[in-house]
C-alpha cells in the first residue's frame, strides 16, 4: 500500500506552492514602446519559442520537492514482530583440563572441548535432534583458561556465533629455541 508519512507537512508545502504561483502570475511587465503594430511583424526566434520551458521546470522541480517533503513510503502490510527471548551467556573452559578425550560424537572420540562446542551448536541451532534451539535468544560466548575472553558480544545472529565458537581452541605451549616448553610464571602484586 502506497502512503504519504507526512500529510500535514504535504498539505502545508501544496499550499505554499499555490501562494508562490499566484506571485509570479501577478508579476506585471512594463511595456517600452506604445505601438506594438510594428512587434507582430518581427519572426520569433528560438529562444522565444523556448521561454516556456523555465518555467515549467520550476513547477515540475517544487512538484517533486513536496513529494519528498511528504516522504512517501510503499509496503506491503503493515505488522510488528515480537518475540520473548532471553539473553544467555556461554561461558567455555579452554584450560588444558579440556584436553581429556572421554567422550564420543557419532562413534568418534573427541575431547572434552570439541564435546561442549558440539552441544552448544546443538542447544542454539534447530538441527532435528533433540533439542529445538533458540532462534530468539541473544547469546554470548566467553573463553577462560586463565583469563576471560569475550568471543562473541550478546548477538541474534546464532551463525556468526556458532563460526565463532568453531574459532576456539585449546592454548597451544611455547617452545624455545632449544624445542623444549618455555613455563611462564606470573605473579601477582595487590596493591592497598
Amino acid at each position: 500500500m502506497f502512503r504519504f508519512q507526512s500529510y500535514y507537512l504535504l498539505l502545508l508545502v501544496i499550499s505554499l506552492m499555490f501562494l508562490l504561483i499566484a506571485r509570479l502570475r501577478q508579476r506585471v511587465d512594463d511595456v517600452l514602446f506604445g505601438d506594438l503594430r510594428r512587434g507582430s511583424y518581427v519572426p520569433k526566434t528560438l529562444r522565444q519559442r523556448l521561454l516556456f520551458i523555465p518555467p515549467c521546470l520550476l513547477y515540475f522541480a517544487l512538484l517533486l520537492l513536496i513529494i519528498a517533503i511528504a516522504r512517501p513510503q510503499d509496503g506491503r502490510d503493515e505488522y510488528r514482530v515480537r518475540h520473548d527471548g532471553i539473553a544467555i551467556a556461554f561461558c567455555l573452559d579452554k584450560s588444558d583440563s579440556m584436553k581429556a578425550v572421554d567422550f564420543q560424537i557419532d562413534g568418534k572420540r573427541v575431547d572434552s572441548l570439541e564435546a561442549a562446542k558440539q552441544t552448544f551448536r546443538d542447544f542454539v541451532v534447530d538441527n532435528g535432534k533433540k533439542l529445538t534451539g533458540r532462534p530468539d535468544d541473544m547469546i554470548a560466548v566467553l573463553a577462560f583458561g586463565g583469563y576471560v575472553d569475550t568471543c562473541c558480544p550478546l548477538t541474534s545472529d546464532h551463525q556468526t556465533l556458532i563460526s565463532l565458537l568453531d574459532s576456539i581452541q585449546l592454548p597451544q605451549p611455547l617452545f624455545d629455541n632449544r624445542n623444549q616448553v618455555m613455563r611462564l610464571f606470573l605473579r601477582a602484586y595487590i596493591c592497598y
